[in-house]
């Protein structure tokens, strides 16, 4: 059986040229309370992880 969570939260992603050809990548999660952040915090980290790796293929496909 599934589990669905109705909850809300803000992303704030922050680029930062580090060189030409490096980037920082800041990405943080905000909730609105303690509780919710629990709650979702284990499927989340994994979650996260998967789109990072979206992320580094969409990048890879681009032509700088």
């Amino acid at each position: 059986m599934a589990t669905y969570f109705k909850t809300t939260f803000q992303v704030v992603a922050t680029f930062e040229e580090i060189l030409t050809d490096k980037t920082k990548l800041v990405f943080k999660m905000l909730f609105d309370t303690p509780e919710e952040c629990r709650k979702l915090k284990p499927f989340v980290v994994d979650k996260n992880e998967e789109n990072f790796d979206k992320l580094e293929n969409e990048l890879a496909k681009m032509v700088l």
